[in-house]
């Protein structure tokens, strides 16, 4: 048996036969012919220790003589940056990833304490300075960037503006902080026969500010103090013509930083409504058993509607508004029942005189009917009711029925269906023509329709005696 070969970084195995290694030669064989041996040689293993330097465990790798390694990149807590490996403790060789093995080797971590870049974009305004930032510190507010026309709303992580970023956050990696912009605008509201529109102020001046109005829109209407700011109309405007809105922009240049900004002024003038006035004559006297009117004639020099309103009445007198609400008329009779209103007239039942009558609203009576007897109504009736159509209603209590004028002036009997009434003592009419009727013989209110159906609403077996109120619906 030869001496055993050798070769750097390998190990001799044995001899074969073949030069693919295939059947190990034995040595006791006999020779009888020439012959060629071929040496085996394993690769010697080393071991590639990696020394994270207080970073997370890297298992050490094991491979043959001049081999590759798969480098690993480690992670360490605390705010650190791993910077690479090198192949001695004092970091002065760096170890390139493509470096054959061919002895045992400990390769150490380098790290650097994370600084984080922040970036600030202003969208548009003036140019904020990045800054560097430690790990897990937190960064100053800086100055606000300034943007023709705008006012400045913060620092926003999102470029589109959704969430305003905390300064009180502290910083773990890079970040950009975006700037929202809100148009510099505002509005002031100006009261009637009042000039003065108010005081425009600049935001974050540094220095002695001078005001002045950009031409255009209404700004030759208005006069602003070129040192305090003060806005005004030069002429009172028509205030009578309701809200009006005008619009100016005022440019404010800034003496300390020589920052020049323009805020948009809307000015909104608004019509003090002013009390309306009586321009009629009171009727101060009535005469007993006789109808009293007085038309109430107001105006208002704004135009607006009025409301009339009496607080406290006697129960002979109402009131109540014209069509056009232009008039409304204070009017009554002492001997007259409810009263009931259609068509700018006042409907009552004159108890005295047993008849049938109306006031219209600019004064006067008229009688629709001058005599109940004439027409079999009883003299003791008081409801009375009129419909949109101008069809007049009365509860003739000791005929035990609904009497009805229509529009036309032809009298009849309301039809009702397999019921009857005794002695009804009053009726309202709906918009729909459903009668509602205070039936007090039988003690309880009912509802007839148009076709003559009855039903029970309400009442009991209890003698009473009651009125309706105005059926709206």
């Amino acid at each position: 048996i030869p001496t055993e070969p050798t070769k750097t970084g390998f190990t001799f195995a044995a001899w074969y036969n073949e030069s693919n290694l295939t059947t190990l030669y034995d040595f006791e064989t006999a020779i009888d012919a020439n012959k060629t041996l071929y040496a085996k040689y394993n690769p010697n293993l080393y071991y590639v220790v990696f020394e994270t330097n207080g970073g997370a465990t890297i298992p050490s790798q094991v491979v043959g003589y001049s081999e590759i390694i798969t480098i690993p990149t480690p992670t360490k807590e605390g705010g650190y940056t791993f910077k690479g490996w090198y192949s001695d403790f004092d970091f002065t060789s760096p170890f390139a990833s493509n470096t054959p093995i061919i002895s045992d080797i400990n390769l150490f971590a380098k790290w650097d304490f994370q600084v984080s870049l922040i970036e600030f974009e202003s969208n548009g305004g003036t140019a904020i300075e990045d800054i560097n930032v430690s790990y897990n510190r937190t960064i100053e507010k800086p100055i606000n960037p300034r943007k023709l026309g705008y006012v400045f709303g913060g620092w926003y992580n999102e470029n589109n503006i959704t969430t305003e970023f905390n300064f009180d956050t502290k910083i773990i990696a890079p970040k950009t902080l975006y700037a929202k912009w809100v148009l510099n605008e505002q509005t002031n509201g100006v009261d009637e026969n009042t000039n003065g529109v108010g005081n425009i102020t600049m935001a974050d001046a540094n220095g002695t500010v001078t005001y002045s109005l950009k031409t255009g829109l209404d700004a030759a209407l208005f006069d602003i103090n070129t040192t305090t700011g003060e806005l005004r109309f030069k002429n009172a405007p028509n205030y009578e013509l309701g809200t009006t809105t005008y619009t100016v922009i005022v440019i404010m240049n800034d003496s300390g930083t020589g920052f020049i900004e323009e805020k948009i002024i809307h000015i909104t003038i608004s019509n003090i409504n002013e009390a309306p006035t009586f321009t009629s004559s009171g009727v101060t006297t009535a005469t007993e058993n006789s109808p009293y009117s007085y038309p109430i004639i107001t105006t208002d020099q704004d135009g607006d509607g009025i409301a009339i309103v009496a607080n406290t009445l006697p129960s002979w007198l109402s009131l109540v508004a014209s069509s056009d609400n232009l008039i409304s008329t204070l009017y009554g009779e002492s001997n007259a029942s409810v009263m009931e209103i259609y068509d700018n007239k006042f409907y009552f039942i004159d108890t005295v005189h047993k008849a049938l009558k109306t006031i219209p609203i600019n004064g006067g009576v008229e009688t629709l009917i001058g005599s109940f007897t004439d027409l079999g109504i009883s003299q003791y009736s008081t409801g009375i009711s009129v419909d949109s159509s101008g069809n007049i209603f009365v509860a003739d209590k000791d005929n035990n029925r609904i009497f009805k004028r229509d529009h036309n002036g032809v009298n009849s009997t309301v039809t009702i269906n397999n019921d009857s009434l005794l002695k009804p003592m009053d009726v309202v009419v709906d918009k729909l023509g459903n009668l509602y009727v205070a039936d007090v013989g039988h003690n309880r209110i009912v509802k007839i329709l148009p076709n003559g159906d009855l039903s029970v609403i309400g009442g009991n077996q209890r003698e009473s005696t009651c009125t309706l109120g105005a059926a709206s619906n």
